[in-house]
């Protein structure tokens, strides 16, 4: 990866915090010790989340699944007071494995708070999620703050009525915005290079990525298809990258119908957002490093 330092006239990117910090941070330490299973498939999102969740949450205990099932033999292990659960996983999925907790619970008659991470943002996302039995549910990419929020009101038992009703997406970006610049610092905090991190490894896949999308529009692999443009969507939502990331989810939800015949148009349209978000995330590491030292 291409790497020059330029000269970042802010030197960090403190203006980027939100102004309630203090006051979350004294929320979040305020709780009993809280352990809570993160479960989600793709590494750099487990380390954000690892991230998001120790930066503010001090008295957090935290066990870590890669999918489904790795999550139930956990959570039958281990005695947890919450779980934050990715939807589309290999293996078992995030509503499979809820359902079997579900089951579970039956026989005890305990109810673990269970949390839906999704990059999907519709009103009917949150209801099958709902229906599942996930208890709440908050949109990729996740939105610090109220990540933040959420889990003190799980962990506090706050009733549903009084939860106050907040989303958080990103799809009303400028059409013209390559990506988020101040939601990405605003929502992830720049600990152990995490920014750097995510854009290292966008870099890595991206190019892969498109190949493996590229073969499957050629021999028609609905599947191979929508579980390519997935993993690269799960990257370019923790980037902000709004116009790339809704390129990647059309391609996704056409790999899922199965008619791939305007597949290779919304590709084309994915890799020009692609070439646009290069430079830019360069920029940015380029920045980020030179700060850094």
């Amino acid at each position: 990866m291409h790497i020059e330092n330029r000269t970042n006239e802010e030197g960090d990117h403190d203006q980027y915090k939100p102004d309630s910090e203090e006051k979350e941070v004294s929320q979040m330490t305020n709780l009993p010790p809280i352990h809570i299973l993160l479960v989600e498939d793709a590494p750099i999102s487990r380390q954000l989340l690892r991230v998001l969740l120790k930066d503010k949450s001090y008295n957090l205990k935290l066990s870590e699944a890669e999918n489904g099932k790795e999550a139930l033999e956990i959570f039958e292990k281990e005695d947890l007071d919450l779980i934050l659960m990715d939807v589309q996983m290999p293996k078992m999925n995030g509503y499979e494995a809820t359902k079997a907790i579900r089951e579970r619970e039956k026989e005890t008659g305990a109810h673990i708070q269970i949390i839906a991470m999704t990059a999907n943002a519709m009103e009917e996302d949150r209801d099958i999620c709902l229906e599942a039995g996930m208890d709440d549910y908050i949109a990729k990419p996740i939105n610090a703050d109220l990540l933040r929020q959420k889990i003190f009101e799980r962990a506090s038992m706050v009733t549903a009525t009084q939860k106050e009703n907040v989303d958080v997406t990103i799809n009303n970006t400028n059409i013209n915005m390559v990506f988020d610049r101040d939601s990405l610092f605003c929502n992830i905090p720049n600990q152990e290079g995490i920014i750097q991190n995510i854009i290292t490894e966008f870099f890595k896949i991206f190019a892969p990525s498109l190949g493996e999308i590229l073969d499957a529009i050629n021999n028609n692999n609905g599947g191979a298809l929508e579980f390519t443009a997935h993993k690269l969507k799960g990257y370019l939502i923790n980037l902000y990258a709004q116009n790339a990331t809704n390129a990647a989810h059309e391609l996704e939800i056409i790999g899922n119908g199965g008619d791939l015949a305007r597949a290779r148009a919304v590709y084309n349209k994915l890799v020009s957002e692609i070439e646009r978000l290069k430079p830019e995330l360069q920029l940015l590491f380029d920045e980020l490093n030179t700060s850094k030292g």
